[in-house]
């Protein structure tokens, strides 16, 4: 089920439990989103992210482990895989888990879903 404001966002994350922890809050903040997370963790051996890192949150979170690194386009694949499985009627935005993509760009692409652009 889907709902106004509905959005999936997917984090590939390999050891930077850290840096994705900061970017699940900056993501909470968007109020006006139901946002859910789907964390896919490429294989991380010292750093894994655990649903206690994100427990303090008001967000919908799925964490999927590979069990090794298989690279940052497998790791999207996987989430691309599961969102279409689960929430087929969600919209997807895939953001670096280490905080490159900037949080303040989800509403301009959420509001630019459907609009025919020239890229």
């Amino acid at each position: 089920m889907t709902y106004k404001n509905d959005i999936t966002i997917i984090l590939p994350v390999y050891e930077d439990t850290s840096s994705t922890k900061l970017l699940a809050k900056d993501i909470s903040g968007l109020s006006e989103f139901q946002a859910r997370l789907v964390i896919i963790d490429d294989g991380s051996r010292l750093y894994p992210p655990q649903y206690e890192d994100f427990s303090d949150l008001a967000l919908n979170i799925k964490i999927i482990r590979l069990e090794e690194n298989c690279g940052h386009q497998v790791a999207i694949a996987v989430g691309l895989k599961y969102v279409a499985a689960n929430f087929p009627n969600s919209p997807v935005i895939v953001m670096d888990a280490d905080g490159e993509d900037p949080v303040n760009a989800i509403p301009y692409l959420y509001d630019g879903l459907g609009e025919k652009k020239s890229v």
